[in-house]
Formats: structure tokens, C-alpha cells, sequence
């Protein structure tokens, strides 16, 4: 019989990576039969048949391999879960990860051991198009605010000509992939006025110009391309030289999606060319680095996975997250299995 929780059972759930901390202290007080233990282990002489959330963002690798046996199910951000971890989980029952993107967990492993496996998409999307269109702003319009800011204060103003940038409005915008977040970014673009134009692997009603692949699509001459589909296998450096080839001089590249969509020796070659006038690229920053190093004249804004940084993703995620977690549990929902 269940108690007022809706379990028959103690629920350990372990988050091993940083969630908005107010999110997780209101489903503790406003939802009942639900425990958030703060940097701690659930202890062990716990009794009540409830869900006891086990918040642990520091926990590192080793950690959680030594921790998972205890527990009944894992959040995690964009931290990377192995097979040997599964396997390592007696108990485990589902994996819910914060954001969209799979690469990080063996999905296939968890299927062979009977783990659901969930995300959250679309909770970060607004944060994301968001900080994509805030690069183009800095990179493409390009309007010197920052230092005319340092300027005016350090009485060390130039002439206006010094600070010209240029307009967004009629700039050629190429989107690849019109999921949430490039839909987003698109009617940002439309509201200043900018040529959108996009391929996706699926169609989709929605008011511009699409392409029936992204080779048509690049023939098309845009001033701006911007990545915004998942890491797969097919995509995994797809971005390469025959991309780059079709693409006219002085383009601007950006990457808020993941850096290995991107072939790294061709990203190179075409900004040593002139093909890319610039190129951003968020991402871990294990995977930006060699970017950074690619990027000999400083022609790249390069930031380290901050894309969708900001406190209303973080909040619409970890809401998202424990409530998947809970309706599993008490209600054996399945909410975006994968």
C-alpha cells in the first residue's frame, strides 16, 4: 500500500551536478513526501517511505561511482555517465538528465539494464537563442558599447567613426536546425529585421525561406550561419571543408550547439582563408581549447558552456527535472524518455 507520497519504498535520487538551489528547497517545502539532503548523503538510518533527494554537485567521478550502488536514480547536467556506472548501480531505475543533448550517456547501456533515461528539452531554449543572437550582436553589429563605455570614463573618447559597427537589418541568417532553440533565434532575427533561412531534417510550417539540405542552403550565401541540431554520430564533424567551400568569404560562424559538430583542421584552414571573417563557439572547456589554439589572430569568441547560464533556465530545469523524477515514482510516468 502506498503512503501519502505515493512510494512503498525509500527513493534515494543523487544530483551530481549543480541545479538552482531555490528550485530544489521549494519542492521541499511545498511538495510532500519529498526530502532534499544539501551536500550530504541521505542518511542511512532513514525510515519514511519517501523521496529523498541527495543534492551532491560537487561530487566528482570517482564519487559518484563509489555513491550510485545506494541509489534508486541519478540527475545529471551535461556530466558524463558510462556504462561502468550503470553497471555499478544496483538499484538504479532512471536517469534524468538537465538539458537536451544525450552524447554524455550510454543510452544503449541503460536500455540492456532496464534504466529509463530522460531529458528536459526546451527548458533552456530561451537562454540559448538568446546568448546566440547576444553573439551576433558582438560579433556582427559589432557596436564598440564596452569600450566607449571605458572610453568615457577614462576621458579617452575618439571620434564616433571609431565606434561604427553595422546593421543587423537585411544581414543573410542561415539556420541549421529549427528545433526550439533555432526557431527562437529565428523570430529574434525576424524582429530586427534579418533574412532567415534555414534546413531541418523534418518539415516544418514556419515562415521562412527553408532548404532541402544545408549544402542548398550555404549556396544561398548567407553572412551568418549558426549550428543548432545535437551531437550524433552523423554529425560529429560534419561541419567540414566541403562545408566551408560552399560558404562565401567573410562569414560568421556560430556554435552554441556543441564544438564537435565542427571539424577543427578545416575550422582552421577556413579562418587562415578569410572564408570566416569570425566564428563563436560555447562549449566544455576541454573541447574548446584546441579552438582556442585554431584561433591564432583572435578572430573567435570562444566561452566556456555558458550558453544557457542564466537563473530562469536553471530554474525551468531543475523543475523540470524533479518533477519527472516524481511522477515516475509515484505515478510510473514516463515524461521525454529517450
Amino acid at each position: 500500500m502506498q503512503n501519502k507520497s505515493g512510494v512503498n519504498f525509500i527513493v534515494k535520487i543523487l544530483i551530481a551536478e549543480s541545479l538552482d538551489i531555490g528550485t530544489l528547497m521549494s519542492f521541499e517545502e511545498n511538495e510532500k513526501g519529498v526530502y532534499v539532503h544539501i551536500d550530504n548523503p541521505i542518511p542511512a538510518n532513514i525510515s519514511e517511505k519517501e523521496i529523498h533527494f541527495s543534492y551532491c554537485p560537487d561530487y566528482m567521478q570517482r564519487d559518484i561511482e563509489k555513491a550510485i550502488r545506494d541509489y534508486d536514480g541519478l540527475i545529471v547536467r551535461p556530466r558524463e555517465v558510462p556504462a561502468k556506472v550503470m553497471e555499478m548501480a544496483e538499484n538504479l531505475k532512471i536517469i534524468v538528465r538537465g538539458g537536451s543533448g544525450m552524447n554524455a550517456i550510454d543510452v544503449k547501456t541503460a536500455k540492456k539494464l532496464n534504466i529509463v533515461v530522460e531529458n528536459t528539452p526546451g527548458e533552456n531554449s530561451a537562454s540559448t537563442a538568446e546568448y546566440t543572437f547576444a553573439l551576433i550582436m558582438e560579433i556582427v553589429a559589432n557596436r564598440q558599447i564596452s569600450l566607449s563605455n571605458s572610453d568615457v570614463r577614462n576621458n579617452t573618447t575618439k571620434d564616433p567613426s571609431y565606434y561604427q559597427g553595422q546593421e543587423l537589418s537585411k544581414k543573410k541568417i542561415a539556420i541549421i536546425g529549427m528545433g526550439n532553440i533555432g526557431t527562437h533565434l529565428a523570430r529574434m532575427c525576424e524582429g530586427f529585421d534579418m533574412k532567415v533561412s534555414y534546413f531541418n531534417r523534418s518539415k516544418k510550417d514556419l515562415p521562412f525561406k527553408s532548404y532541402d539540405s544545408v549544402e542548398e542552403l550555404l549556396k544561398a550565401k548567407p553572412d551568418i550561419i549558426s549550428l543548432n541540431i545535437p551531437l550524433t554520430k552523423e554529425t560529429k564533424g560534419f561541419f567540414n571543408k566541403s562545408k566551408f567551400s560552399l560558404m562565401k568569404k567573410g562569414s560568421v560562424l556560430i556554435n552554441t550547439a556543441r564544438p564537435q559538430l565542427i571539424n577543427l583542421a578545416d575550422f582552421e584552414e577556413a579562418l587562415h582563408s578569410g572564408i570566416l571573417a569570425a566564428a563563436a563557439i560555447d562549449g566544455d572547456m576541454d573541447l574548446i581549447e584546441p579552438f582556442v589554439k585554431a584561433d591564432k589572430n583572435n578572430k573567435c569568441i570562444l566561452t566556456n558552456h555558458i550558453a544557457d547560464s542564466t537563473l530562469q533556465a536553471q530554474e525551468k530545469i531543475t523543475n523540470a527535472a524533479l518533477y519527472q523524477i516524481i511522477q515516475y515514482f509515484r505515478a510510473g510516468k514516463l515524461i521525454n524518455a529517450v
